[in-house]
Formats: structure tokens, sequence, C-alpha cells
């Protein structure tokens, strides 16, 4: 059986491998403002090639200063803002539950929305290590359109089973 893959911190049972993407790092760091920029120690991104239906597999994570004290709700709500202030959103809905990964605190965001003629869906999972103030933010996009096919199912449950199943196999890596 496929073991899954050890990537930032983090075990997944997903097939495609995760590539460091230093690109998103020094393009988030630089739109920081300052104030933001002198609480974050590091930062991680990697992606993996998408498959079955997802759009993005994408994982960030955050080591931030000791001293600053993290929200994990105001994080997961945060996460769900930003994709509810895309272009062409609308019917924006969100869905926010409280569970714990490996002993920690963790958040699953649920969001689904229309844009543009289609269906975008999403599933994130936050997990927050308060003792190491380290941040790791798991994100899912899927989504889709009418195109050519004027009868095409926009019907992105499918997608979304797979992503929340694919969520509960993520561990953290003591």
């Amino acid at each position: 059986t496929y073991a899954g893959q050890e990537v930032g911190g983090i075990k997944i049972n997903y097939v495609p491998s995760f590539k460091k993407d230093t690109a998103t790092v020094d393009s988030l760091l630089s739109k920081l403002p300052d104030n933001m920029r002198q609480v974050v120690i590091s930062m991680e991104s990697f992606t993996a090639s998408p498959s079955n239906g997802l759009g993005e597999v994408k994982l960030m994570k955050v080591r931030y200063v000791p001293t600053l004290n993290l929200s994990i709700d105001g994080a997961a709500a945060e996460s769900a803002q930003r994709i509810a202030a895309l272009e062409g959103i609308k019917n924006f809905q969100k869905q926010i539950v409280p569970l714990s990964v490996s002993g920690f605190d963790a958040r699953q965001v649920s969001i689904a929305a229309d844009r543009w003629d289609g269906k975008l869906g999403g599933e994130f999972l936050i997990i927050y290590n308060r003792k190491e103030n380290v941040v790791w933010y798991m994100q899912l996009i899927f989504a889709k359109k009418k195109g050519i096919n004027p009868f095409a199912s926009l019907n992105i449950d499918e997608e979304r089973r797979y992503a929340k199943d694919l969520l509960l196999t993520i561990t953290i890596v003591p």
C-alpha cells in the first residue's frame, strides 16, 4: 500500500509529489505589510500536480515569532475571505469545522461559490502548533465550467468528497 509522502512537516496520502515553490513565498513576503513581515520567521510553500478532479494542491507552512498570539479561527476565516474576494465570485458559502490533527488544534474550511459560468469549491485544512507557533495551510481547490457542452454537469460533490478524504490522511510528522 501507498504510505504517503512527507512534505513540510506533514504526512499526506497524495501520490503526485510536492515541490518547493519559492516564487510564491517571495511574492507573498514582498506583498506583506512591514508589521506582518516582522512576525513571520519563515514561510514555505509546496505545490503538487492536481489529480482526481482537483485544480490546485498547495501547502503553506508558516512559523511566526513566539510573541505573536495567533487565532486559528481568524486564520480560517481569512482563508475563506481570500477566496470570497476573488473576481467573479457569487453566492459564496463557507463552513468552518473545528477538529484536531495529531493532537493539534485545526480547522477544516469548506467553500463553495459560483464563479463566471461554473462552480468553484475548496477544502482547506489549517493546523496550528501553538507551542512552536507554526501553522500549516493545506489548500485543495476544484472547479467545473460549462464549456462547450451546455449539458455538462457542474456538480462538484465527487471532487469535494475526494478532497475531504484526502485531508483526513494528513498527520503531523513528530
